[in-house]
């Protein structure tokens, strides 16, 4: 296994073969090598042949090092998810440029059972004279990873969907009173879209909670929530009234506040009509 890099620690250790430092040092070096977690290769640009993979590659992708030895390149480019033909950035040559070599990409990759994993790639290139001659690298099954990504941006869609169904506006902030969390009533009620009104002060990004600042922002860190009713008149003069309630959010690693708008107009007229 990676016969290229055992004849040349054979070398040095035959050449320096009285040297203790040197010997200590190449097996330092060869522990790192054959114990590291990722798979470890060098790929001959000139021939497109792999000189070494370590011995972790059977852990990481199924296949021995003499499997993927006998793989070879386009055995093991064919592997790769059509669809990240591209991404896995497998058109490299010996004329490539510094800014046209791929040193890190992520593509799902087909292991020896036939399932697809993804894997995370860092190449670094070797050159003689200006040219690249080989590439080295290291492969890491990152499917783990992907998939609480993957987990992570669901349950945040659903937490979107939840509060853009809420009649009410919701706006969440940050300890500091900046935006986090802006659904589809808020965006109603102020003309602003969450990515115009996302990281903005929320008493900037919705103007009516501007004289309510000092009230939201000492409740942010307050146990008990806060409420209160108001009113904003148009130009007509017409007056449109809102209950608002602040709960505050400083519990299980969240820090900041939910300001909760209703308008309750409607009770509001029922109200004085009785």
């Amino acid at each position: 296994i990676g016969q290229p890099i055992d004849s040349f620690i054979l070398s040095l250790s035959q050449i320096h073969e009285q040297d203790p430092a040197l010997r200590a040092g190449e097996a330092r070096f060869r522990n790192v090598l054959d114990n590291t977690r990722d798979l470890l290769y060098k790929l001959d640009l000139n021939t497109f042949t792999f000189d070494y993979f370590s011995p972790v590659a059977e852990d990481v992708t199924g296949f021995t090092p003499e499997e993927l030895f006998a793989l070879g390149f386009q055995g093991i480019r064919d592997r790769v998810h059509p669809d990240d033909q591209d991404a896995a950035g497998f058109a490299m040559a010996p004329e490539v440029s510094d800014d046209e070599l791929s040193t890190q990409v992520e593509y799902r990759w087909k292991n020896k059972s036939g399932e697809y994993i993804w894997a995370s790639e860092n190449r670094t290139a070797i050159r003689e004279k200006g040219r690249i001659v080989a590439v080295v690298g290291s492969f890491r099954d990152v499917t783990v990873a992907k998939r609480a990504e993957r987990d992570i941006a669901r349950i945040r869609g659903e937490l979107q969907n939840m509060i853009d169904s809420m009649p009410s506006v919701l706006i969440g902030v940050d300890l500091e009173g900046r935006v986090t969390h802006w659904n589809r009533e808020a965006t109603r009620v102020s003309g602003r879209e969450m990515s115009d009104a996302e990281g903005k002060p929320f008493y900037e990004a919705f103007p009516m909670l501007q004289d309510k600042r000092d009230r939201i922002l000492s409740t942010i860190r307050a146990e008990a929530p806060y409420t209160e009713q108001f009113s904003v008149r148009d130009d007509d003069g017409k007056a449109t009234h809102y209950d608002l309630i602040v709960y505050s959010l400083m519990q299980g690693g969240v820090e900041g506040a939910v300001n909760r708008v209703d308008d309750v107009s409607t009770r509001v007229q029922l109200e004085e009509l009785m």
